[in-house]
Formats: C-alpha cells, sequence, structure tokens
C-alpha cells in the first residue's frame, strides 16, 4: 500500500486555498458558481472583486479627473477635443507607469491629439516636440522595450508578467552624461523656437519644456526609472508654460482642460516613480543587481578568514556536552 504524504498534502491543500479552489471558498472566483448563486448580480461582484486587485491610487485619480474632465465639459463645450485628449493620455501614462508596451502605442496616437491643441494656442515648439520628438521617440520605445522583453525571458530571474518591463537606475556617470547632454539641448531647443519658429509666447519654457520632453523619452526607452524625476520636472515646467501663455494672450475657458491636462501628468509621475522603483528592486534583489553593489569590507573578511583557520573540533567537550 502506498505511503500517504500528509506534508504534501496539507501543502497542496493550502495551495489550492489561497487560490479559491477548494470546497471552502471556490464561490470568491468561481464565475459558474456565482452566477448560480446571485444570478445577475455576480458580474457586478466579479467586478468588485477585480477592483480590489487594483491600488486605491489607480481608482481615486481615474474617479477624480474623469469627473473634472467632464466639468471642464460642461462648462466649455468647444472643449471637448482637449477633453477627449485629457481620457486618451491618462491611458496611456498609466499603462506606461505600470511598465506596460500598450502603453507607448496608445501614447502615439495622443500626440497627435496633443498636437492639434497646440496649434490652437500657437505654441508651436510643442507641436514640434510632440511630432517631430515625441512620435519617433514613441517608436524607439517600442522596439527597445519589445527586445528587452524577448532578452528578459530567456533570464531566470524574471519573474514579471508577460507584457511588464526590467527597470535600471542611472549611474552617477550616466547622470553626469546625460546632464551635459540635456544642457546642449536646452541651447538648441532656445535657437530653435527663437530663430526658425519665431515662437514669441513662453519661449525660455517653451525650450526648457522641449528639452526635458527628449531627455525624459530617451529614458524612458532605455528604461531608466530616474526618466520620472525629469518627467515631474517637466510636468512643472510646462504648467508654468500654459499660465504664462495664458496670462500673455488671455484666459480661455477652452484652456482649462490643459491644466487639467498637466495636473493628471503630474500626480501619475509622482505614483510611477514609486511604481518604477519597486520594480526595479523586485529585478535587482532576484538578480542579484543590488548585492553586487554591496561595499565589501576586505578587512573584515581577512579576519573571519583568520578566525575559521584557528578553531578546531574538541571531541572530549563535544561528546561531553551532548551525554
Amino acid at each position: 500500500m502506498k505511503k500517504i504524504d500528509h506534508k504534501t498534502l496539507s501543502q497542496n491543500y493550502n495551495r489550492n486555498l489561497i487560490r479559491s479552489t477548494v470546497s471552502t471558498n471556490i464561490g470568491i472566483n468561481n464565475t459558474e458558481r456565482l452566477i448560480k448563486v446571485y444570478g445577475k448580480g455576480a458580474t457586478r461582484i466579479e467586478l468588485l472583486n477585480k477592483l480590489q486587485k487594483q491600488s486605491k491610487f489607480k481608482i481615486y485619480w481615474y474617479t477624480i479627473f474623469v469627473i473634472l474632465g467632464l466639468a471642464c465639459l460642461i462648462i466649455e463645450p468647444k472643449s471637448w477635443f482637449t477633453v477627449l485628449d485629457l481620457f486618451v493620455v491618462m491611458v496611456n501614462i498609466d499603462l506606461v507607469a505600470r511598465g506596460k508596451l500598450s502603453g507607448i502605442i496608445v501614447g502615439i496616437t495622443e500626440c497627435f491629439l496633443y498636437a492639434f491643441v497646440c496649434l490652437q494656442s500657437q505654441l508651436y515648439g510643442e507641436i514640434v516636440k510632440t511630432l517631430g520628438i515625441c512620435v519617433p521617440l514613441n517608436i524607439f520605445s517600442i522596439i527597445s522595450w519589445t527586445l528587452a522583453k524577448r532578452k528578459t525571458k530567456k533570464e531566470k530571474y524574471k519573474k514579471t508578467d508577460d507584457d511588464e518591463i526590467v527597470i535600471k537606475r542611472l549611474s552617477k556617470k550616466q547622470k553626469a552624461l546625460y546632464l551635459l547632454v540635456f544642457a546642449g539641448i536646452v541651447g538648441a531647443s532656445y535657437c530653435l523656437l527663437r530663430f526658425a519658429l519665431k515662437q514669441q509666447n513662453a519661449l525660455i519654457l517653451g525650450a526648457v519644456s522641449l528639452s526635458i520632453t527628449i531627455l525624459c523619452k530617451i529614458l524612458t526607452a532605455r528604461r531608466f526609472m530616474d526618466s520620472w524625476i525629469i518627467g515631474i520636472c517637466g510636468d512643472i515646467i510646462c504648467m508654468l508654460m500654459w499660465g504664462q501663455t495664458i496670462i500673455e494672450t488671455g484666459f480661455e475657458l477652452s484652456q482649462l482642460a490643459m491644466i487639467v491636462y498637466y495636473l493628471a501628468c503630474f500626480t501619475n509621475d509622482i505614483n510611477a516613480y514609486g511604481l518604477w522603483k519597486n520594480m526595479y528592486r523586485k529585478v535587482a534583489v532576484n538578480g542579484g543587481v543590488l548585492l553586487a553593489k554591496r561595499k565589501v569590507n576586505i578587512k573584515r573578511i581577512v579576519k573571519l578568514r583568520r578566525q575559521f583557520k584557528n578553531l578546531h573540533w574538541d571531541r572530549e567537550v563535544d561528546t561531553t556536552k551532548n551525554t
């Protein structure tokens, strides 16, 4: 007769209990059983179970800014296109914040919507930034993230979802290098806006915003979590730029939606930095990156090695203790 391993049976039962696949709690996630017990209300219960798995920030964030967007539409019906752009960018930045490749694809569509909004406000620098820079860099991000996902599938420590990416962090040398690159981009952007495009509204802020966007897109394409810190700075610059534009050209109710637009981006970028930081630590710890960066105390290792060599086994003492 085959011997029953009670320990293995207990482990399997606990695992199935967590997955809600045993008779005591199978009704939690089983759709067919929910329909038999609750009837038409089963769909609502299943939806509530899915919502419980989502973060509270995501639920509150979508609720607040959807309400604000609809309020802008009620106040100024002509701003419907800007409100549409707001809803599209919310989906875009939320997916990218969770490391989803589909978010960048949505972002390409949003670039064309945002360019049309900037055209109405005569912000030509933003149009150049969006169509000439953001769209190509988004395409580059799609290629870069796709190649990175294929590479990480071969790595044993990769334990993320199929649509997630591996996050990296800038070193001190890379930070210094990108700082020099940023200074060069600011100078080139200023010359482009002033002499080539003849922009008058928010010239300096437009050049800085353009430079920050370029650098942020490059770092995002290369999957550096530091890109969100730059993105937060960029959101603040853009809000100041739109505020300066409103002061110089006069306030219009249609521009109210753009303020909500950047508030949504700003709050999401703060949350996204935390998400990418957690994803970086998860992969870095499992992959040994953080452990490899720990400082090694050579003197301590030598001391321990000497102590280990001096150790000896006293058989008489050990046997007397056991008896």
